[in-house]
């Protein structure tokens, strides 16, 4: 929320196998970062849908869109890159040189 502030998320379109299981879905996330307002659109899936129902395959491929989403705007890479990380540091040394 600190880099995005207020975001909208939402599922556009569920996505059904041929028996009618939900396996998937789009969806959108809109945020402004530094004023500039961007739409990511991702897929998200589900690991195992025929062991689900179709509330829960709904929320568990929303939320694997929602990571990809996030992952496309590199939000979150410092949780997988931990004492790796380094982009804060290189970004607040370019502010101090500008």
């Amino acid at each position: 929320l600190e880099v995005t502030g207020p975001f909208t998320f939402r599922v556009d379109e569920l996505i059904r196998d041929a028996d009618g299981v939900v396996c998937g879905c789009l969806a959108s996330l809109e945020v402004v970062i530094d004023g500039k307002p961007f739409v990511i659109r991702e897929v998200g899936d589900v690991e195992h849908p025929q062991n689900g129902n179709a509330g829960g395959n709904a929320k568990a491929a929303a939320s694997d869109a929602m990571k990809r989403c996030c992952a496309r705007l590199g939000l979150g890479l410092h949780l997988w890159s931990g004492d790796l990380y380094f982009l804060d540091k290189a970004l607040e040394k370019r502010r101090e040189r500008d």
